[in-house]
Protein backbone atom coordinates (compact mmCIF):
# COMPACT_ATOMS: atom_id res chain seq x y z
CA UNK A 1 0.00 0.00 0.00
CA UNK A 2 1.10 3.91 -0.62
CA UNK A 3 1.91 6.00 2.11
CA UNK A 4 -0.22 9.24 2.53
CA UNK A 5 2.76 11.45 0.71
CA UNK A 6 2.73 8.94 -1.87
CA UNK A 7 -0.50 9.47 -2.47
CA UNK A 8 -0.90 13.42 -2.51
CA UNK A 9 2.43 12.99 -4.52
CA UNK A 10 0.56 11.57 -7.53
CA UNK A 11 -2.38 13.90 -7.38
CA UNK A 12 0.12 16.83 -7.04
CA UNK A 13 2.15 15.22 -10.04
CA UNK A 14 -1.71 15.46 -12.08
CA UNK A 15 -2.25 18.83 -11.34
CA UNK A 16 1.23 20.25 -12.15
CA UNK A 17 1.70 21.63 -8.63
CA UNK A 18 4.46 19.07 -7.18
CA UNK A 19 6.31 21.73 -5.63
CA UNK A 20 3.67 23.34 -3.82
CA UNK A 21 3.75 22.45 -0.08
CA UNK A 22 0.09 24.43 0.47
CA UNK A 23 -1.42 22.18 -2.31
CA UNK A 24 0.36 18.61 -0.96
CA UNK A 25 -1.14 20.06 2.55
CA UNK A 26 -4.57 20.36 0.73
CA UNK A 27 -3.93 16.83 -1.19
CA UNK A 28 -3.97 14.94 1.94
CA UNK A 29 -6.76 16.40 3.80
CA UNK A 30 -9.12 15.80 0.83
CA UNK A 31 -7.46 11.84 0.95
CA UNK A 32 -8.37 12.08 4.56
CA UNK A 33 -12.41 12.86 3.52
CA UNK A 34 -12.86 10.64 0.68
CA UNK A 35 -11.47 7.98 2.97
CA UNK A 36 -14.12 8.63 5.30
CA UNK A 37 -16.93 8.44 2.56
CA UNK A 38 -15.56 6.09 0.68
CA UNK A 39 -15.24 3.78 4.13
CA UNK A 40 -18.78 4.67 4.64
CA UNK A 41 -20.44 3.86 1.37
CA UNK A 42 -18.20 0.53 1.81
CA UNK A 43 -19.61 -0.44 4.61
CA UNK A 44 -23.29 0.07 4.10
CA UNK A 45 -22.98 -1.82 1.08
CA UNK A 46 -20.93 -5.21 2.67
CA UNK A 47 -20.92 -5.14 6.29
CA UNK A 48 -18.46 -8.07 5.95
CA UNK A 49 -15.92 -5.71 5.37
CA UNK A 50 -15.01 -4.10 8.36
CA UNK A 51 -12.18 -6.53 8.83
CA UNK A 52 -10.39 -4.38 6.29
CA UNK A 53 -11.10 -0.93 7.67
CA UNK A 54 -10.51 -2.80 11.25
CA UNK A 55 -7.94 -0.99 12.96
CA UNK A 56 -6.84 -2.76 16.54
CA UNK A 57 -4.83 -0.62 19.47
CA UNK A 58 -4.02 -0.47 23.49
CA UNK A 59 -6.30 0.81 26.05
CA UNK A 60 -4.22 1.15 29.16
CA UNK A 61 -5.73 1.12 32.52
CA UNK A 62 -5.42 3.44 35.37
CA UNK A 63 -8.23 3.04 38.65
CA UNK A 64 -10.55 5.50 39.71
CA UNK A 65 -14.22 5.51 41.17
CA UNK A 66 -17.84 6.32 39.29
CA UNK A 67 -18.45 8.81 42.10
CA UNK A 68 -18.36 11.88 39.40
CA UNK A 69 -20.90 10.01 37.25
CA UNK A 70 -24.72 10.34 38.71
CA UNK A 71 -26.72 7.04 39.48
CA UNK A 72 -23.54 4.87 40.16
CA UNK A 73 -22.54 3.93 43.65
CA UNK A 74 -18.73 5.64 44.65
CA UNK A 75 -17.10 2.21 43.45
CA UNK A 76 -13.65 1.82 42.46
CA UNK A 77 -13.33 0.84 38.54
CA UNK A 78 -10.41 0.71 35.93
CA UNK A 79 -10.79 3.53 33.83
CA UNK A 80 -9.21 3.96 30.58
CA UNK A 81 -5.50 6.41 31.09
CA UNK A 82 -6.32 8.39 27.68
CA UNK A 83 -9.24 9.30 26.19
CA UNK A 84 -10.05 6.66 23.33
CA UNK A 85 -11.11 8.18 19.62
CA UNK A 86 -14.72 8.39 18.51
CA UNK A 87 -15.27 5.07 16.18
CA UNK A 88 -17.15 5.26 13.18
CA UNK A 89 -20.58 4.13 14.25
CA UNK A 90 -21.38 1.68 11.10
CA UNK A 91 -23.86 -1.37 10.39
CA UNK A 92 -24.97 -0.87 14.47
CA UNK A 93 -21.59 -1.49 15.59
CA UNK A 94 -19.18 0.45 17.66
CA UNK A 95 -16.76 -1.85 18.65
CA UNK A 96 -15.90 -4.94 17.18
CA UNK A 97 -13.95 -6.35 20.15
CA UNK A 98 -13.04 -4.90 23.34
CA UNK A 99 -11.13 -7.26 25.56
CA UNK A 100 -8.35 -9.23 26.76
CA UNK A 101 -4.86 -8.53 25.33
CA UNK A 102 -4.50 -12.46 24.11
CA UNK A 103 -7.82 -12.17 22.37
CA UNK A 104 -9.25 -14.77 24.41
CA UNK A 105 -12.44 -12.83 26.45
CA UNK A 106 -14.51 -10.16 24.73
CA UNK A 107 -16.26 -7.98 26.84
CA UNK A 108 -19.62 -6.92 26.60
CA UNK A 109 -19.60 -2.83 25.73
CA UNK A 110 -22.45 -0.79 26.97
CA UNK A 111 -22.80 2.70 25.43
CA UNK A 112 -25.71 4.25 27.97
CA UNK A 113 -25.31 4.01 31.88
CA UNK A 114 -29.54 3.22 31.89
CA UNK A 115 -28.52 -0.31 29.97
CA UNK A 116 -25.33 -1.42 32.41
CA UNK A 117 -26.79 -1.41 35.38
CA UNK A 118 -29.43 -3.82 34.95
CA UNK A 119 -27.01 -6.14 33.39
CA UNK A 120 -24.56 -5.27 36.74
CA UNK A 121 -27.32 -6.61 38.79
CA UNK A 122 -28.07 -9.65 36.81
CA UNK A 123 -28.35 -12.34 38.69
CA UNK A 124 -26.47 -15.08 36.58
CA UNK A 125 -24.09 -12.64 34.48
CA UNK A 126 -23.87 -9.84 36.73
CA UNK A 127 -20.05 -10.36 37.94
CA UNK A 128 -18.60 -10.66 34.19
CA UNK A 129 -16.41 -7.91 33.14
CA UNK A 130 -18.08 -5.49 31.44
CA UNK A 131 -17.23 -2.35 29.93
CA UNK A 132 -18.98 1.15 29.57
CA UNK A 133 -17.67 3.51 26.72
CA UNK A 134 -18.71 6.87 28.28
CA UNK A 135 -17.36 10.69 27.25
CA UNK A 136 -14.54 8.94 25.24
CA UNK A 137 -13.41 6.33 27.98
CA UNK A 138 -13.86 2.87 28.49
CA UNK A 139 -14.71 2.16 32.25
CA UNK A 140 -14.33 -1.47 33.29
CA UNK A 141 -16.58 -2.99 35.97
CA UNK A 142 -15.68 -6.50 37.90
CA UNK A 143 -12.23 -6.28 37.81
CA UNK A 144 -9.00 -4.01 39.28
CA UNK A 145 -6.31 -6.21 38.20
CA UNK A 146 -6.76 -5.71 34.48
CA UNK A 147 -4.04 -3.53 33.34
CA UNK A 148 -4.72 -3.19 29.47
CA UNK A 149 -7.75 -3.70 27.33
CA UNK A 150 -6.94 -4.65 23.84
CA UNK A 151 -9.62 -2.82 20.91
CA UNK A 152 -10.93 -2.79 17.78
CA UNK A 153 -12.90 -0.43 15.57
CA UNK A 154 -13.29 1.89 12.45
CA UNK A 155 -12.57 5.26 12.80
CA UNK A 156 -13.92 7.76 10.70
CA UNK A 157 -10.64 9.30 11.37
CA UNK A 158 -8.13 7.23 10.02
CA UNK A 159 -4.98 8.80 12.28
CA UNK A 160 -7.04 8.93 15.22
CA UNK A 161 -6.04 5.57 16.46
CA UNK A 162 -2.17 5.86 15.24
CA UNK A 163 -1.97 9.67 17.18
CA UNK A 164 -3.51 7.64 20.46
CA UNK A 165 -0.89 5.17 20.30
CA UNK A 166 1.84 7.22 20.06
CA UNK A 167 0.56 9.85 22.55
CA UNK A 168 -1.07 7.08 25.53
CA UNK A 169 1.00 3.95 24.41
CA UNK A 170 4.33 5.44 23.46
CA UNK A 171 4.10 3.39 20.72
CA UNK A 172 5.92 4.37 17.42
CA UNK A 173 4.57 7.21 16.19
CA UNK A 174 3.18 7.09 12.28
CA UNK A 175 4.08 9.42 9.87
CA UNK A 176 3.39 10.46 6.47
CA UNK A 177 5.81 8.34 4.87
CA UNK A 178 4.14 5.03 7.10
CA UNK A 179 1.53 3.12 4.85
CA UNK A 180 -1.63 4.83 4.45
CA UNK A 181 -4.19 2.32 6.68
CA UNK A 182 -6.99 1.83 4.18
CA UNK A 183 -6.90 -1.08 1.49
CA UNK A 184 -5.32 -0.38 -2.05
CA UNK A 185 -8.59 -0.72 -3.85
CA UNK A 186 -9.69 2.18 -1.73
CA UNK A 187 -6.36 4.04 -1.82
CA UNK A 188 -7.49 3.67 -5.78
CA UNK A 189 -10.74 4.89 -5.37
CA UNK A 190 -9.67 7.77 -3.44
CA UNK A 191 -7.16 9.22 -6.11
CA UNK A 192 -9.78 8.82 -8.73
CA UNK A 193 -12.83 10.78 -6.65
CA UNK A 194 -10.17 12.99 -5.88
CA UNK A 195 -9.06 13.90 -10.18
CA UNK A 196 -12.46 13.56 -10.64
CA UNK A 197 -14.57 15.56 -8.89
CA UNK A 198 -12.33 17.60 -6.71
CA UNK A 199 -9.25 18.56 -9.43
CA UNK A 200 -11.75 17.46 -12.49
CA UNK A 201 -8.77 15.84 -14.17
CA UNK A 202 -9.26 12.75 -16.11
CA UNK A 203 -7.33 9.51 -14.47
CA UNK A 204 -4.40 8.26 -16.32
CA UNK A 205 -3.74 4.76 -16.43
CA UNK A 206 0.01 5.66 -15.05
CA UNK A 207 -1.73 6.52 -12.18
CA UNK A 208 -2.87 3.19 -10.91
CA UNK A 209 -1.43 2.69 -7.33
CA UNK A 210 -2.56 -1.21 -7.19
CA UNK A 211 -0.29 -4.19 -7.69
CA UNK A 212 -1.92 -6.69 -9.15
CA UNK A 213 0.73 -8.94 -8.27
CA UNK A 214 0.86 -7.86 -4.53
CA UNK A 215 -1.03 -10.59 -2.21
CA UNK A 216 -4.29 -9.70 -0.70
CA UNK A 217 -4.33 -9.11 2.37
CA UNK A 218 -6.31 -11.67 5.33
CA UNK A 219 -7.78 -10.23 8.24
CA UNK A 220 -5.12 -11.30 10.15
CA UNK A 221 -2.65 -8.61 8.14
CA UNK A 222 -4.93 -5.62 9.55
CA UNK A 223 -4.44 -7.09 13.27
CA UNK A 224 -1.81 -4.62 14.23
Amino acid sequence: MASLNELAEVLAERAGRQFSQPFNMEMKALIHLWRSRLTRDTLERNRQDRIFFRQWFEVPLELTNLSHFPGFPDIPVMRSVCKVPNPLRANGIVFDYIGSPDRMSQFQVFTEQHELIPALNARYTGRKIKVLYMEERLYVFNTLVLPVLLGASVFDDVMAVEKYGCNCNKSLCYDDDCEYPVPREIQQKIIQSIMTVELRIPPKPEDKLVNEDEPQKTEESYRS
